[in-house]
């Protein structure tokens, strides 16, 4: 009886452990190139006007392609619950009405869910940080930011940077099963 009740106690703790989520893919684009993203068209760039905590950022200008250019990136998860997203942005020079730049994630890379548009917004000189929960985790992500500026010039602008994916790792059962075994040792040594 004894042995049940401390097999259930190990599990229980187990489970409510706390763990802290950790980093599992950042890029602030200090690279000097898209290296970890896949782009589709030509508005993207790394500029050192575009960065916000080190030399480099992402930088959209100009006109876009029908359907937006594209800047993705895709992560795998797995192993991790909760993954959250954070980025800066800043609009550097005016978004008009008819200017959109999305961004959104995926984890079928089929249904995009948007995490934030800009649209109409005007220049700043303000970094924004953003954070945004991913779903449940455990899988791979789709995250990518697309560009509508249909007739832009060089003026419509905007940058992002320090782009951050975190996750909180889940425990492998065999890690459990070794601390319950362990508990269950100091139980009957003490027999």
């Amino acid at each position: 009886m004894r042995t049940i009740f401390a097999m259930i106690v190990v599990l229980i703790i187990c489970t409510a452990l706390p763990t802290q989520a950790v980093v599992i893919w950042g890029d602030n684009f200090e690279s000097e190139n898209f290296s970890n993203w896949t782009s589709r068209n030509g508005v993207w760039r790394i500029s050192p006007h575009a960065a916000r905590s080190s030399s480099y950022g992402a930088d959209i200008y100009g006109s876009s392609a029908p359907g937006g250019d594209i800047l993705e990136v895709q992560v795998n998860t797995i192993g991790y619950s909760n993954p959250e997203l954070s980025y800066w942005s800043r609009v550097r020079e005016d978004l008009e009405i008819e200017d959109r730049v999305r961004t959104q994630w995926s984890i079928d890379h089929q249904v995009w869910n948007t995490l934030e548009t800009f649209q109409n917004v005007p220049l700043s000189e303000t970094w924004t940080r953003s954070t945004f929960g991913l779903g449940l985790g455990n899988t791979q992500v789709y995250v990518r930011i697309i560009a509508e500026i249909p007739g832009g010039i060089d003026s419509d602008r905007m940058h992002f940077d320090d782009f951050v994916l975190t996750g909180t790792p889940i425990p492998e059962p065999a890690t459990i099963s070794l601390i319950g075994l362990g508990f269950l040792g100091l139980v009957r040594k003490r027999r």
